[in-house]
């Protein structure tokens, strides 16, 4: 996973250079990458942590589960990966939208806040239809050697409906430079 996620960027980097070469020519503006480093080294502990919680996991159960409660543990994160994609679009969209409402002063603040509220509402109507729905979507697509993963996908989905909080309060602290606090 990290091969691939240092390949990812690896390739994203040489593209980047490709599309626009003028910009390795310029000259840096110190000012700029300081503040950048000040805003980005704090995220660095937490990035590397998350990611290795991502494939820690299934490490651990490896070591002290069966290999067949693992391979229901994959599956049902699996499904847990569909509130993902919703978490990963809905906060693409709303991180823009949040820090151009921002820069609309005190009506742009309450907006924003009305906004997040519904985005909140509609993140936890998806997990719940996926908490309702996961079981049954196991025991009529799957072999009943695999129905056990439906017990655990509403968990996972329910991390993943935490997870996407936690992206939407990470928000203020990027827009406010309080990237110490994640």
């Amino acid at each position: 996973m990290l091969t691939a996620r240092a390949l990812g960027a690896t390739g994203a980097l040489v593209v980047a250079c490709v599309v626009s070469p003028q910009s390795l020519r310029s000259r840096w503006q110190w000012k700029f990458v300081r503040e950048a480093l000040r805003i980005a080294l704090p995220l660095v502990p937490h990035g590397l942590m998350a990611t290795g919680l991502v494939a820690a996991d299934r490490f651990i159960l490896q070591r002290y589960r069966p290999m067949s409660e693992v391979g229901l543990y994959s599956l049902a994160y699996s499904f847990g990966m569909v509130m993902a994609l919703f978490t990963n679009a809905l906060w693409q969209a709303w991180s823009t939208l949040f820090l151009n409402l921002l820069r609309n002063g005190k009506h742009g603040r309450s907006m924003a806040a009305h906004i997040c509220g519904r985005v909140v509402l509609i993140l936890a109507a998806i997990a719940s239809a996926g908490e309702l729905m996961s079981q049954n979507i196991v025991r009529v697509c799957l072999d009943p050697h695999y129905w056990e993963a439906g017990r655990v996908a509403p968990i996972i989905i329910g991390a993943y409906l935490c997870h996407a909080l936690f992206l939407l309060l990470q928000l203020s602290a990027l827009q406010a430079k309080r990237t110490s606090w994640i």
